[in-house]
């Protein structure tokens, strides 16, 4: 998830949402703040862009609300296994707080780029 969402939600709808915008700003001020058809279909585009921001993000909010109970469960799991095993699991969590951090940063710059 965490790949998912510095990939696509980052780098594919805010870089497309800001490009859009500046797009739509500059063919404005170029016809002289007249609005044509062309910025109406290009206006649309934007806002559909920004809905599509804000579904991601409560996906993202919806991934953040479920930490708590997996790191719950992280916690109180017994370990009754090997010291390679026990290492390994170890470093799986650490792997999952790791993803963790990567969507809270993906989920603030998205918020930000709004």
């Amino acid at each position: 998830f965490s790949s998912r969402v510095l990939l696509s939600y980052v780098l594919e709808n805010c870089i497309q949402a800001n490009l859009q915008t500046t797009m739509f700003a500059i063919n404005r001020n170029i016809v002289g703040g007249e609005l044509t058809q062309t910025q109406v279909q290009a206006l649309a585009s934007v806002a559909l862009s920004i809905v599509m921001t804000l579904l991601k993000l409560t996906e993202i909010k919806a991934f953040l609300d479920t930490v708590p109970s997996i790191r719950q469960a992280l916690d109180t799991t017994g370990w009754d296994a090997d010291e390679d095993e026990s290492q390994a699991f170890d470093i799986g969590k650490k792997h999952f707080e790791r993803a963790v951090w990567y969507v809270r940063a993906g989920g603030g710059i998205m918020a930000l780029a709004l």
